[in-house]
């Protein structure tokens, strides 16, 4: 193997593979062991771009919930397993692309009917989440659940 062989530059191998189809056999000539290396190297850096790619995502849906919670939503409360809500009506949160749905939120009712009617309604969407003041009812194709706040 001659010295320009063996001292090529992992980005210029890179350069290689994508560019110059002729060079093919002198790089299946250096064995499997450097083709595996290679390979690892490749995986590495796109396994780390997406990773950062999807870091950056999640950044902005965080600081999207944020901006949401900070200049639209009402002010709120938790104290003693129950929530408070500074609203008068129910807030009903429906965006097409959201991942849970429709959510409700009334933490001022507590007749079973009203809460019924809630659950219809998430039923028609297919799924949501609804908030009350003293428990969570989380409603999905798979799963039915209420949890106590």
């Amino acid at each position: 193997m001659s010295e320009e062989k063996q001292k090529q530059s992992f980005f210029k191998k890179v350069w290689n593979s994508i560019l110059k189809i002729e060079k093919y056999p002198d790089m299946a000539a250096e064995g499997i062991g450097r083709a595996f290396a290679y390979l690892c190297k490749i995986v590495a850096i796109l396994a780390i771009v997406l990773c950062i790619g999807m870091m950056y995502q999640t950044y902005q849906i965080l600081q999207e919930g944020i901006r949401y919670l900070q200049n639209e939503f009402p002010e709120f409360s938790y104290q003693d397993g129950v929530l408070q809500v500074s609203s008068e009506e129910r807030l009903t949160i429906a965006e097409e692309n959201s991942y849970v749905g429709k959510t409700i939120i009334d933490t001022k009712t507590e007749d079973e009917k009203t809460i019924n009617q809630y659950i219809n309604e998430i039923e028609k969407e297919g799924e949501g989440i609804i908030v009350l003041k003293d428990k969570l009812i989380l409603k999905n194709k798979a799963i039915s659940r209420n949890y106590k706040l």
